[in-house]
Protein backbone atom coordinates (compact mmCIF):
# COMPACT_ATOMS: atom_id res chain seq x y z
CA UNK A 1 0.00 0.00 0.00
CA UNK A 2 3.03 2.58 1.22
CA UNK A 3 4.96 1.51 -2.38
CA UNK A 4 1.63 2.02 -4.46
CA UNK A 5 0.62 5.37 -2.82
CA UNK A 6 4.13 6.84 -3.85
CA UNK A 7 4.09 5.57 -7.27
CA UNK A 8 0.89 7.17 -7.08
CA UNK A 9 2.13 10.19 -5.83
CA UNK A 10 5.20 10.59 -8.56
CA UNK A 11 2.78 9.79 -11.50
CA UNK A 12 0.56 12.95 -10.55
CA UNK A 13 3.58 15.31 -9.88
CA UNK A 14 4.77 13.96 -13.54
CA UNK A 15 1.73 14.61 -15.26
CA UNK A 16 1.26 18.12 -13.61
CA UNK A 17 4.69 19.09 -14.43
CA UNK A 18 3.79 18.02 -18.03
CA UNK A 19 1.10 20.42 -18.32
CA UNK A 20 -1.77 18.04 -17.55
CA UNK A 21 -4.58 18.63 -15.25
CA UNK A 22 -5.33 15.16 -13.07
CA UNK A 23 -7.59 14.12 -10.52
CA UNK A 24 -7.34 10.89 -8.38
CA UNK A 25 -9.23 7.72 -7.48
CA UNK A 26 -11.82 9.13 -5.25
CA UNK A 27 -13.00 12.12 -7.99
CA UNK A 28 -12.72 9.14 -10.60
CA UNK A 29 -15.71 6.63 -9.45
CA UNK A 30 -18.43 5.49 -12.06
CA UNK A 31 -21.43 3.53 -12.11
CA UNK A 32 -22.74 2.12 -15.33
CA UNK A 33 -26.56 1.03 -14.43
CA UNK A 34 -27.56 -1.68 -17.30
CA UNK A 35 -30.36 -4.03 -17.57
CA UNK A 36 -28.81 -6.80 -15.62
CA UNK A 37 -26.37 -5.06 -13.49
CA UNK A 38 -23.70 -2.16 -12.69
CA UNK A 39 -20.01 -1.62 -13.80
CA UNK A 40 -18.22 0.25 -11.32
CA UNK A 41 -15.19 1.04 -10.61
CA UNK A 42 -12.04 3.90 -9.82
CA UNK A 43 -9.41 5.03 -12.20
CA UNK A 44 -6.32 5.67 -9.96
CA UNK A 45 -5.72 8.80 -11.95
CA UNK A 46 -7.24 10.89 -14.92
CA UNK A 47 -4.97 13.21 -16.59
CA UNK A 48 -6.48 15.76 -19.46
CA UNK A 49 -5.21 18.15 -21.40
CA UNK A 50 -7.13 20.03 -23.83
CA UNK A 51 -8.86 17.14 -25.45
CA UNK A 52 -6.14 14.50 -25.14
CA UNK A 53 -7.16 12.45 -21.93
CA UNK A 54 -5.01 9.22 -20.29
CA UNK A 55 -6.31 6.63 -17.61
CA UNK A 56 -3.34 5.57 -15.97
CA UNK A 57 -3.65 2.63 -13.30
CA UNK A 58 -0.60 2.42 -11.25
CA UNK A 59 1.05 -1.14 -9.94
CA UNK A 60 3.52 -1.92 -7.92
CA UNK A 61 3.52 -6.00 -9.05
CA UNK A 62 4.41 -7.97 -12.12
CA UNK A 63 2.17 -7.60 -14.79
CA UNK A 64 -0.48 -9.59 -15.45
CA UNK A 65 -3.17 -10.03 -18.63
CA UNK A 66 -5.86 -8.80 -16.34
CA UNK A 67 -4.03 -5.27 -15.45
CA UNK A 68 -4.44 -4.42 -19.39
CA UNK A 69 -8.65 -5.59 -19.37
CA UNK A 70 -9.16 -3.52 -16.03
CA UNK A 71 -7.36 -0.17 -17.99
CA UNK A 72 -9.68 -1.69 -20.94
CA UNK A 73 -12.38 -1.01 -19.24
CA UNK A 74 -12.08 2.12 -17.77
CA UNK A 75 -11.31 3.52 -21.14
CA UNK A 76 -14.72 2.14 -22.30
CA UNK A 77 -16.36 3.16 -19.24
CA UNK A 78 -15.04 6.22 -17.76
CA UNK A 79 -16.44 8.73 -20.67
CA UNK A 80 -19.97 6.89 -20.26
CA UNK A 81 -20.02 6.99 -16.66
CA UNK A 82 -18.84 10.38 -15.59
CA UNK A 83 -20.65 13.52 -17.51
CA UNK A 84 -16.98 15.72 -17.07
CA UNK A 85 -15.55 13.03 -19.70
CA UNK A 86 -18.32 12.61 -22.18
CA UNK A 87 -16.95 12.50 -25.97
CA UNK A 88 -13.56 12.12 -24.92
CA UNK A 89 -11.56 9.03 -26.40
CA UNK A 90 -9.12 8.12 -23.82
CA UNK A 91 -5.75 5.83 -24.32
CA UNK A 92 -4.34 4.24 -21.11
CA UNK A 93 -1.17 3.65 -19.36
CA UNK A 94 -0.62 1.11 -16.88
CA UNK A 95 2.30 2.30 -14.84
CA UNK A 96 4.37 -0.28 -13.09
CA UNK A 97 7.66 0.62 -11.38
CA UNK A 98 10.35 1.22 -13.45
CA UNK A 99 8.48 1.31 -17.00
CA UNK A 100 4.31 1.83 -18.57
CA UNK A 101 2.45 -0.33 -20.60
CA UNK A 102 0.53 1.83 -23.15
CA UNK A 103 -3.18 0.53 -23.98
CA UNK A 104 -4.36 3.01 -27.64
CA UNK A 105 -7.92 3.74 -27.75
CA UNK A 106 -7.85 1.54 -30.35
CA UNK A 107 -7.67 -1.10 -28.28
CA UNK A 108 -11.08 -0.97 -27.52
CA UNK A 109 -12.56 -2.07 -30.36
CA UNK A 110 -16.31 -3.65 -30.80
CA UNK A 111 -14.71 -7.16 -29.95
CA UNK A 112 -13.83 -5.90 -26.74
CA UNK A 113 -16.73 -3.97 -25.98
CA UNK A 114 -19.16 -6.86 -27.02
CA UNK A 115 -17.38 -9.46 -24.30
CA UNK A 116 -17.47 -7.19 -22.19
CA UNK A 117 -21.36 -6.92 -22.89
CA UNK A 118 -21.61 -10.19 -22.57
CA UNK A 119 -19.92 -10.76 -19.32
CA UNK A 120 -21.58 -8.46 -17.18
CA UNK A 121 -24.79 -9.94 -18.97
CA UNK A 122 -23.79 -13.48 -17.68
CA UNK A 123 -22.80 -12.06 -14.41
CA UNK A 124 -26.54 -10.36 -14.14
CA UNK A 125 -28.18 -13.63 -14.74
CA UNK A 126 -25.95 -15.81 -12.26
CA UNK A 127 -28.06 -16.30 -9.54
CA UNK A 128 -24.74 -16.96 -7.04
CA UNK A 129 -22.85 -13.54 -8.08
CA UNK A 130 -23.72 -10.23 -6.44
CA UNK A 131 -27.10 -8.46 -7.56
CA UNK A 132 -24.54 -5.74 -8.44
CA UNK A 133 -21.40 -7.00 -10.13
CA UNK A 134 -18.56 -4.38 -8.75
CA UNK A 135 -15.75 -3.83 -10.73
CA UNK A 136 -13.19 -3.66 -7.91
CA UNK A 137 -9.60 -2.00 -8.17
CA UNK A 138 -6.89 -4.02 -6.88
CA UNK A 139 -3.73 -2.59 -5.77
CA UNK A 140 0.00 -3.74 -6.80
Amino acid sequence: MIKHTALLNQLRAEWEDSGYTVTTEGQNSFALRGSAATLAGKPDLIALRNKEAVIIDAKTGKPQPSHSAQVMIYQYAVPKGLERYRGLEFRGQLAYTGHAVEIPPEAVDREFVRNLGALVQCLGRDASARRVPVLRHHKG
